[in-house]
């Protein structure tokens, strides 16, 4: 190995030390990955870049025994499989971490061989969603990949003010949404600030502009080098998040994004389908099959706040409700649909389908009634889920669904 490169490596990973004792609060999925340090060879860590992947890693540096921290997008031209011989055999590391691994070439190649014939656990991160099984080589049976979250409210609560409220699961909401709003109604008052930072870094500074700055990096680094994009590409995804955050939910699809951003269909698909890899926005799917296969497209909290200047404050709100509730009970990896009806027929926002029971939710304000429920089955669980909340049947506080484990 080159001795200034492995000076460099070697430099790298004390400050990665010195960065992971600076920061003595962790996120809740610092434990989960010690309890994985016996199981599989490849723990893969993704999310999205400002969620705190890379202090998690330097945390992690300092808890394991015999750990070398791996920055894969500040060094260029190496190979992974050949580092990693070398550290075991002058340095005796038996732990591996690799932030940003897509940004390496063949990275799912090297791990592969890294796995086969090196005697080395290995963490890595990437703000690109991974589906591992389609990488390029087998590695679905050594690797697990886990998705760091934004924050949640709980969560939020937790590093900002140091409230530690116990987690709820879907059930327990479901049984008991009155009584719990009763004992945690007091947490609404912090709400709104959290709809605005959810992103550990926002805690130290709240500016629009760093999370303008992390948009742009997920575009125009991140997608750009995943993808093989060109620079119409890039432009088209901005204008796709600018569209996005100023338009209301129930007018965003494939073919207004065509219509609107002078892109065919087909591109718009391609770019929401980029972005969703990025992290940056989730798409929801119709319910029925009667209707067209276009999805319901919200953004992760808070890009929309960040890159609107159009919609009106009631519109605004009534995003974010929704961009919250599809963001937390998403997280539960059950079945999310959204109900689309007849031109102008109202019909509730979705339907979640959890252990095959079947849950209509409508999202709305305080006041939101249940005229959208008007035809429906009563074979379906239907709720009004409220922000502010009330204490009254059939209509869940939308902060419940921020406390779930």
């Amino acid at each position: 190995m080159d001795n200034q490169k492995i000076e460099l490596l070697l430099k790298l990973n004390q400050q990665a030390k010195r960065k992971g004792r600076d920061y003595l609060k962790k996120r809740y999925l610092f434990d989960q990955l010690l309890q994985e340090k016996d199981t599989n060879t490849i723990i893969g860590i993704s999310g999205l870049r400002g969620s705190g992947k890379t202090v998690l890693l330097c945390q992690l540096l300092n808890q394991l025994a015999a750990a070398f921290y791996l920055s894969a997008d500040s060094i260029d031209n190496i190979n992974l499989y050949q580092l990693a011989d070398f550290l075991i055999k002058n340095y005796r590391i038996k732990n591996l971490l690799i932030d940003e691994v897509h940004y390496l070439k063949d990275w799912s190649k090297q791990l592969k061989l890294i796995c086969d014939f090196l005697k080395v656990k290995i963490y890595f991160t990437s703000s690109i969603s991974l589906n591992i099984l389609s990488s390029g080589s087998d590695l679905s049976r050594r690797a697990k990949i886990i998705d760091l979250l934004i924050f949640s409210f709980r969560e939020y609560l937790d590093f900002k003010f140091a409230q530690k409220l116990p987690s709820l699961t879907f059930r327990d909401i479901i049984k008991d949404y009155q009584k719990l709003f009763q004992k945690f109604y007091q947490q609404e008052a912090y709400f709104n600030d959290y709809l605005s930072q959810p992103l550990p870094f926002m805690l130290d500074d709240p500016s629009h502009q760093l999370v303008k700055q992390v948009a742009e990096k997920i575009i125009e680094k991140d997608l750009f080098y995943h993808g093989n994009l060109t620079r119409s590409d890039i432009e088209g995804m901005k204008n796709i998040i600018n569209f996005i955050a100023n338009t209301p939910i129930s007018d965003i699809n494939y073919s207004i994004l065509s219509k609107n951003i002078g892109i065919t269909k087909y591109k718009a698909k391609q770019y929401v389908d980029y972005l969703e890899k990025g992290y940056l926005l989730k798409s929801i799917f119709p319910f029925s099959s009667n209707v067209i296969k276009e999805p319901k497209i919200v953004l992760t909290l808070p890009f929309r706040q960040v890159f609107n200047y159009r919609l009106t404050d009631e519109q605004l709100k009534g995003a974010l409700r929704e961009e919250f509730f599809v963001q937390t009970i998403s997280h539960l990896n059950q079945p999310l649909y959204y109900l689309k009806s007849k031109r102008g027929v109202k019909t509730p926002d979705y339907l979640f389908i959890f252990n095959k029971d079947r849950y209509i939710f409508e999202i709305g304000g305080q006041k939101k009634g249940f005229s959208q429920f008007k035809g429906i089955s009563d074979q379906y669980n239907k709720y009004v889920v409220s922000y502010p909340g009330v204490s009254q049947s059939n209509k869940i506080p939308l902060i419940l669904f921020g406390l779930l484990s």
